[in-house]
């Protein structure tokens, strides 16, 4: 498989919603999906996304991943526990 048949994936899992896009590299086409987000286990919300999307699996070469909820809480100081 040539580098120019892939599909790249960039996921950010937000407090509220879960984005996903999808690049394919072979016919320029770009997909997007938004999903609500799972604060108890954050990757449900994520592979339940992928699997919807129905991409071939075969053709993925990278997901980037970013977390808005985790930027967010460094920001605000919020949710960290002083260590002991």
């Amino acid at each position: 498989m040539e580098g120019g048949d892939a599909i790249l994936v960039g996921v950010d899992i937000g407090g509220t919603f879960t984005d996903i896009v999808a690049f394919d590299l072979r016919d320029r086409s770009i997909r997007f999906l938004k999903v609500p987000s799972t604060p108890s286990g954050p990757e449900v919300a994520v592979i339940d996304g992928l699997r919807s999307m129905d991409l071939d699996r075969a053709r993925v070469r990278m997901v980037n991943h970013a977390s808005t909820v985790a930027t967010n809480a460094l920001l605000t100081r919020t949710g960290l526990t002083p260590s002991a």
